[in-house]
């Protein structure tokens, strides 16, 4: 961008006051050189003819993180009115008997009297437009029905269609770190409709960005107790822990085994607000905890964390589209989006060239050839090696077992011998698991954690040191002689030299 160019980024009518001032704001973008407005500005837009933003004006158009277009091309949130503003417009379609074009043109007639109780009036008149356009044209490939929720929805199978008008534009340009999947972008081509693509159009893989682990566990998703071995494999995790789920009742599940964890919060669920992962990430920051359980963090903004570990406690399929009481969706969009989810929440702990992260996939699904042929190239060495399900569980426990037999069942700095409260701590850098499985200490819970946070240390003369207001009155103490000598001496044979 020019030094001398205008931005504007546009805002939705419920963040102004006044009408007059959001009229005011939308002048002001139509006029900027560079405007910045999301998918669904962009979809409002098509279906409005260019009246709402004037994309097809612009000299070029780039949807960033455009993996996530389809989603949003097949207008499965934004062609929608949902029960909220039914509810808010005193319009029951139950009343309608179906007739969802009475429903309709009843919104219509209400809206004018409720411009101020409503969130966006301009996306619910474009909604209407688009559904009574396909009710006016009834074909296989578009359906118009009430969601489980009440909610009065569009579902397009062919989105292309609702793009068409979008796709003429000149100079429309896609950028994402998942739009190919199996090497191609014939899926993401064929959900938006495109038929021709620039020469230039690539895939960039980078032969190195970060490092990772993955553990895989062939679990059940349907077993009774597979959200109680979910919450104690993420309870042994050290380092910070994203668990991403499909669903918020997936999230209530565990959040209930893990209840010092921080949750994903609802802020409206009447109104389908949601609080954004990077908040969720925020406030963990302020908190006690390491862990974030978040509902459909596949992508989207940053966080203001590096995730050490990134959970998927079950195979990201698309949950099948329901109007009306009769399904729908398809298998292979719901096995595409499921791929593309895979690819972003695995990139969630990639974020620089130097992240070192462990990818846990803990549903057997998670061997089906669409997630192995969805991993980049330069991991593939490490899902063929299944690090975890063998080698993590299996010498965690001899490890764990072994500084119990070496320290006497207590903890080297405060002498506690309660079995649960105690943990192996590994001596040398965080992760160092892999390279180290003989050297370390026993500690009780807190002060390992503390030890992990680098707030308490124990130098090579045995003196802890401690930089918490937790666990000060350890601070100076020198643990026994004969621990220390043990750790620096024998090392590798100190169960045997025993």
């Amino acid at each position: 961008v020019r030094t001398n160019q205008s931005i504007e980024v546009f805002t939705p009518r419920r963040s102004f006051e006044t009408a007059a001032e959001y009229k005011a704001h939308k002048a002001a973008c139509l006029s900027a050189d560079v405007l910045i407005c999301t998918h669904q500005a962009a979809l409002i837009d098509v279906l409005s003819g260019g009246a709402f933003l004037g994309l097809n004006g612009r000299h070029a158009v780039l949807f960033d993180e455009a993996d996530q277009l389809p989603d949003a091309a097949a207008l499965k949130f934004d062609c929608e009115i949902d029960k909220y503003t039914l509810d808010v417009l005193d319009v029951d379609p139950k009343k309608d008997h179906q007739d969802h074009r009475q429903t309709v043109q009843r919104v219509l007639k209400q809206l004018p009297k409720n411009l101020t109780r409503v969130d966006d009036p301009a996306s619910i008149k474009a909604a209407c437009k688009g559904i009574l356009d396909a009710l006016a044209e009834p074909v296989w490939y578009q359906t118009v029905g009430l969601t489980e929720d009440g909610d009065l929805r569009l579902v397009h199978q062919l989105p292309a269609r609702v793009l068409k008008r979008l796709l003429s534009h000149q100079r429309l340009i896609f950028v994402s770190a998942t739009l190919s999947i199996n090497g191609t972008f014939d899926d993401f081509k064929r959900a938006v409709g495109l038929t021709v693509v620039s020469q230039w159009s690539t895939i960039i893989e980078p032969a190195k960005h970060g490092e990772m682990d993955i553990v895989i566990e062939t679990w059940n998703k349907d077993d009774v107790d597979h959200f109680q071995k979910i919450a104690a494999h993420v309870q042994g995790l050290k380092g910070t822990v994203l668990v991403i789920v499909p669903s918020y009742d997936d999230a209530d599940a565990l959040y209930r085994l893990l209840p010092h964890a921080t949750k994903r919060i609802t802020i409206d669920e009447a109104k389908k607000q949601y609080e954004s992962t990077g908040e969720a990430a925020a406030r963990m920051l302020d908190s006690d905890s390491h862990i974030l359980i978040a509902t459909g963090a596949w992508a989207g903004l940053d966080t203001p964390i590096r995730w050490r570990h990134v959970v998927m406690p079950k195979a990201p399929y698309g949950a099948p589209t329901v109007l009306d009481e009769h399904e729908v969706s398809r298998y292979v969009d719901s096995k595409n989006l499921a791929i593309r989810r895979f690819r972003q929440g695995m990139a969630r702990g990639l974020r620089t060239p130097e992240s070192y992260c462990s990818l846990h996939l803990l549903d057997e699904r998670f061997q089906r050839t669409e997630f192995v042929k969805a991993l980049p190239e330069r991991f593939n060495l490490a899902y063929q090696a299944k690090f975890g399900t063998v080698e993590l569980r299996t010498r965690q426990t001899e490890f764990r077992k072994r500084m119990f037999e070496v320290f006497g069942g207590r903890c080297v700095i405060s002498g506690c011998s309660e079995a649960v409260l105690l943990e192996a701590a590994h001596i040398g850098q965080p992760g160092g698991w892999r390279k180290n499985h003989e050297k370390g200490w026993l500690l009780r819970v807190d002060l390992h954690k503390l030890m992990d946070a680098g707030k308490l240390e124990i130098t090579k003369e045995g003196v802890v040191h401690v930089y918490s207001e937790h666990g000060k009155e350890f601070n100076g103490k020198k643990i026994n002689d004969w621990v220390v000598h043990i750790n620096q001496k024998y090392g590798d044979n100190v169960i045997k030299t025993l």
